[in-house]
């Protein structure tokens, strides 16, 4: 089994891949976890479609989630929505040959130092994902609030109920995944 995931943040302090790498963490030894860059994606741009062509760095991810069995997105919530740099990624790697979210299993989950832990953000990427036919695992919600005070200085979860839920989050994630092989 196979799950590739996607991060909306690219900053050195992460909150977002730390709870990402916590979730890989939990996963069984089993499953293969790679991650997908798409900080070096160039802003979409229709005339580097139609002219050039996909980028090499926009295939390559195109090619990473045609090959997963599911995506794993981990967004922050920027003015209450996702970051452009997670639309953009989602937005190139839509347009490449046969569009490889169409029937993806998918999961998602989010990190933020605010209150409301990504909620908008995360229904935001729910709406992007229906007409591009991506299959949304819907429990258990991860949407951690005030997470800088849930990790400590190297990324690690301290956070107990936290934990709990990105256990629950784990298993379900391998069981979606696999619910999208048969």
């Amino acid at each position: 089994m196979k799950i590739v995931g996607i991060c909306g943040s690219v900053r050195a302090k992460s909150l977002n891949m730390m709870a990402l790498k916590t979730v890989v963490g939990l996963l069984p030894a089993e499953v293969s976890f790679e991650y997908a860059r798409i900080d070096d994606f160039p802003m979409y741009n229709q005339d580097i479609q139609d002219g050039p062509g996909i980028p090499a760095v926009v295939q390559r991810v195109a090619d990473q989630v045609r090959a997963a069995d599911c995506v794993l997105f981990a967004t922050p919530e920027y003015n209450w929505s996702l970051p452009p740099l997670l639309k953009n990624g989602i937005d190139w790697v839509a347009r490449t040959k046969d569009q490889p979210f169409a029937g993806k299993q998918m999961a998602l989950m989010g990190a933020t130092v605010g209150t409301f832990g990504t909620a908008r953000s995360q229904l935001h990427l729910r709406d992007i994902m229906i007409p591009l036919d991506g299959r949304m695992m819907n429990r258990p919600p991860v949407m951690i609030p005030q997470a800088q005070n849930k990790f400590d200085a190297d990324g690690k979860l301290t956070d107990q109920p936290t934990m709990d839920v990105l256990k629950m989050f784990a298993t379900n994630l391998v069981a979606w995944a696999a619910a999208g092989k048969k």
